[in-house]
């Protein structure tokens, strides 16, 4: 699974390896944070960066627990899910791009 992630950022362009559905999404950056924060030593990664996309993960898992609930949401949990997504996955982007796509993090999982 975590070599499906990783290999996926040097398949597609970096604007679409992330899923589109937000449960897929979910799953994904779930198992993405969850893979990264052992490695955060090894791989030579700022905890100050890792803390940062926390923080943000955090709000987009607030968001999307409290819209994904359709009998028990409105308008207003629908579009802060929405703008925590596009927040997050801003942030995503900017961490593999710095720490994991372009750095040997990539190679040592590949050969993992």
């Amino acid at each position: 699974m975590i070599r499906f992630l990783i290999c996926s950022l040097k398949t597609y362009k970096m604007a679409d390896y992330l899923p589109a559905g937000d449960a897929e999404f979910n799953l994904w950056q779930g198992n993405l944070v969850s893979f990264t924060e052992p490695q955060l030593v090894p791989w030579g990664i700022p905890a100050s960066d890792f803390t940062t996309l926390k923080t943000v993960q955090g709000v987009w898992i607030e968001g999307f627990a409290q819209a994904k609930v359709k009998t028990n949401r409105d308008a207003g949990d629908v579009q802060a899910k929405n703008d925590a997504r596009k927040l997050y996955q801003q942030s995503l982007r900017t961490f593999v791009k710095q720490w994991l796509a372009s750095t040997h993090a990539y190679q040592i999982v590949i050969a993992n």
